[in-house]
């Protein structure tokens, strides 16, 4: 009866946000932040002039590039519009941190109903999470990591967890507050394997915004902007 319960509770959460995704998705609503926009425009500017321009200082490249995809799997369906394709995704990743939440807070049969309630039904949850915005998926993936971080066999995943970090920070750079949240766990229980995920998450993440900066850095350049690398650490 605990488990049927338990289900419902996180079936209800769902249900609530599909309620009031199916009228945004209709009206094919990106949301009311300019950021959501600004996202748009780093994939129009990439497209029309060849150029990384990132969104928002200092750049969101995982998302951005999720952008970009589901632009262009959109133009060839035409049933379904850019924006529609990229509210779809945010819907599902707002279901999938409900879920994640929901294991959180009902960890070694603690429940906790009232506070994941208050959580998925908070006005600024919901709103965030049927918006395009970053947000969300790196909240996810960063979550992710810390949830198999505390409860999961570290030894066997500190690859995924280096894995799942570095796309959050590559989502949003001050998503490294999950990597020292897990580095300072890891360091309490084993030093070198706070060492590993530490080195590969910030090589990983290097990796996933070198790209990117390298083709705004050579624009620059080009234009007569920049002469050197270390004007771009502005």
């Amino acid at each position: 009866m605990k488990k049927v319960t338990e289900i419902n509770f996180l079936a209800l959460s769902v249900v609530t946000s599909l309620f009031f995704f199916i009228p945004i998705f209709l009206n094919k609503n990106i949301g009311s932040d300019w950021d959501s926009y600004a996202l748009i425009g780093t994939y129009i500017n990439y497209t029309e002039l060849g150029v990384y321009i990132p969104s928002r200082p200092p750049g969101f490249p995982i998302y951005e590039l999720l952008v970009g995809i589901i632009a262009s799997l959109s133009s060839s369906l035409s049933f379904l519009s850019f924006e529609q394709g990229l509210l779809i995704i945010q819907f599902l990743t707002l279901i999938s941190l409900n879920c994640l939440i929901y294991k959180f807070f009902n960890r070694n049969n603690n429940r906790n109903i009232l506070f994941y309630l208050l959580v998925v039904f908070s006005p600024i949850y919901l709103i965030s999470g049927l918006s395009i915005i970053d947000y969300f998926i790196g909240s996810l993936f960063g979550f992710s990591a810390l949830y198999i971080a505390l409860y999961k066999n570290n030894s066997n995943h500190l690859l995924l967890i280096t894995v799942l970090l570095s796309l959050s920070i590559g989502v949003r750079l001050s998503n490294v507050i999950f990597l020292f949240v897990i580095l300072v766990l890891f360091f309490l229980k084993n030093k070198n394997q706070a060492l590993v995920v530490g080195v590969l998450t910030t090589i990983l993440s290097g990796l996933i915004y070198f790209p990117f900066y390298l083709n705004l850095y050579n624009f620059y350049v080009d234009a007569g902007v920049y002469d050197s690398i270390s004007e771009m650490t502005c």
